[in-house]
């Protein structure tokens, strides 16, 4: 409907565009192929009410001094059988810190004998027990003199209240392999012993591991496995480096349905955190991007041929942010980069430079598209992503390696805590949303472009900042401020803002100011210019 209600031969009409949604991001593209309602950047912001929200801080949940002192080397999320207690467990080299989110207190269990860790360790809980895993075990064939590496250590939850139980080598008896990591998958522990092997314990024994117990996956192809994820349907997906592969009937390995299949031979998995399943649906980081596979196994007996069952996306699911892809740095991503999945999210944790994991990138299973780039304050890293339950809540935790666990989302007032001081030091989230090239339809003319229109809301009755930059495209391409608001108070704010700016195109930047402070939410955009289509004449 037009704005007035006839126009006349010389009036310039004019031009309309907006957004009133938002539903993702998407950086790689140029900003004026981007669809409606989708974001050219997103960072540090939350679309799950179609709207761009500054996300919530960061909260530290370590408040002990000996923790926050400590070099973590692994971590993983354990609950206590014996007082239900929930802990995150911090494996340090020579004793690990169960600390209970809920209140940052601590229990401290030390490794027996003696015995050390190192890093490239792992720590995972199965049969109740923790196995700490330490090393590689050597390949074979092998000449002697060889270390044939450190066997794990196993803490099976004794005297955990009392701090005097230990994390001990296994008995003489048990033929436990050594290892860097291992996965449970159908009752059994699967654990990678060499390039291109593994070896499974016997059902529900995890000390047990027989020599006929074992299988290889395309050995001597130049390639080694990089990564094991357990799958619905007795099945185990291992990835290589260069290539993916899928065996099925874990639970019975001489069963005549049991079967080992390539997957697809032109791309793998670089790093083994970064592989997580939600429902169907497994992501894990390639060379390439982002990748999902569809296990379907859903509604099917059993898991049958690898081929009919699995089911990989032709593109990687980050083609919109393959900007994002070509940053990351990955010859430390192989041994750093780790995710999870919570809230209907696949949180990728990635590196730009070899110092770690400095951004983590979101992407939104329900909105089918990327949400955004989450930054963290200047020298804090992340080591791995877990899941905690916090408050009743199933939440994501980021853990350090100097020691501190960090909850995502938890700071309302936008402040991201952080620092090893006794009182966490805070900085306010840095977010920002820039939107897609508005051109009003119009892809050729050069529109004067008038008026801009924006819908928000301030979530924090702290100060909050809110910025408007406006970017043109041919002939002008000049960055202007439109303004910068402060609030102190929680309230809807519907602002009109002149522009004054020729360009076939327009975008706008949308931040909380060149000091950051506070959350808001964007609502909707529009935007208003005009086309100079009148003809004018001179006259003698």
């Amino acid at each position: 409907m037009s704005r007035y209600r006839s126009y006349g031969k010389l009036d310039d009409q004019p031009v309309l565009d907006g957004d009133r949604a938002f539903l993702g991001f998407g950086s790689f593209r140029d900003a004026g192929s981007i669809p409606e309602n989708y974001l050219s950047e997103s960072q540090n912001l939350r679309l799950e009410t179609n709207t761009a929200t500054v996300r919530k801080g960061l909260k530290r949940l370590t408040s002990d001094a000996t923790v926050l002192a400590a070099t973590v080397l692994a971590s993983t999320f354990y609950r206590d059988p014996a007082s239900s207690t929930e802990y995150v467990v911090l494996a340090c080299s020579d004793r690990a810190y169960f600390v209970n989110p809920a209140d940052g207190s601590k229990k401290t269990i030390l490794y027996a004998g003696g015995e050390t860790a190192a890093a490239g360790c792992s720590i995972m809980q199965a049969f109740h027990y923790l196995f700490l895993w330490r090393t590689d075990s050597p390949s074979l064939p092998f000449t002697l003199a060889v270390n044939l590496g450190k066997y794990p250590l196993i803490f099976d939850g004794s005297n955990l209240a009392a701090e005097t139980g230990t994390f001990v080598k296994p008995a003489e008896t048990s033929t436990i392999p050594p290892s860097s990591y291992a996965v449970y998958a159908s009752n059994r522990l699967c654990v990678p012993t060499g390039r291109d092997t593994i070896r499974f314990s016997v059902l529900g024994d995890p000390n047990l591991f027989r020599y006929q117990d074992q299988d290889s996956v395309k050995p001597g192809d130049s390639d080694q496995i990089t990564s094991l994820s357990p799958i619905e349907g007795d099945a185990l997906m291992v990835g290589k480096r260069r290539s993916l592969h899928v065996i099925t009937s874990v639970s019975d390995l001489f069963a005549s349905d049991y079967l080992q299949s390539e997957v697809s031979n032109q791309f793998g998995i670089v790093a083994r955190e970064t592989v997580r399943q939600v429902g169907g649906l497994i992501f894990f980081l390639n060379d390439s991007g982002v990748y999902s596979v569809n296990a379907a196994v859903r509604g099917s007996s059993r898991v049958g041929t690898p081929v009919a069952y699995l089911q990989i996306t032709d593109d990687p699911i980050s083609a919109d942010i393959e900007d994002e892809i070509e940053a990351i740095d990955f010859t430390t991503a192989r041994t750093t980069a780790c995710a999870v999945v919570a809230s209907n999210r696949y949180f990728l944790a990635v590196s730009s430079s070899p110092s770690g994991n400095d951004k983590i990138l979101i992407y939104n299973i329900v909105l089918n598209s990327w949400e955004s780039v989450d930054t963290l304050p200047t020298g804090v890293y992340v080591d791995n992503l877990i899941r905690i339950i916090y408050n009743n809540q199933l939440r994501v935790a980021a853990i350090c390696s100097s020691g501190k666990i960090l909850l995502l989302e938890e700071e309302a007032d936008g402040n991201d805590q952080y620092g090893n001081g006794t009182e966490p030091s805070e900085v306010a989230v840095d977010a920002k949303a820039v939107t897609r090239l508005y051109r009003g339809g119009d892809v050729s003319s050069v529109k004067r472009w008038k008026i801009a229109t924006i819908g928000s809301t301030t979530k924090t009755a702290s100060s909050t900042k809110f910025r408007v930059l406006a970017d043109t495209r041919e002939p002008d391409s000049a960055s202007t401020e439109l303004g910068e608001f402060t609030t102190t108070a929680i309230e809807e704010d519907f602002r009109r803002l002149g522009i004054r700016q020729r360009g076939n195109g327009i975008q706008l930047t949308i931040d909380n100011g060149a000091s950051a402070a506070g959350r808001w939410e964007l609502r909707d955009i529009s935007i208003e210019g005009h086309t100079g289509s009148r003809q004018r004449r001179s006259y003698a």
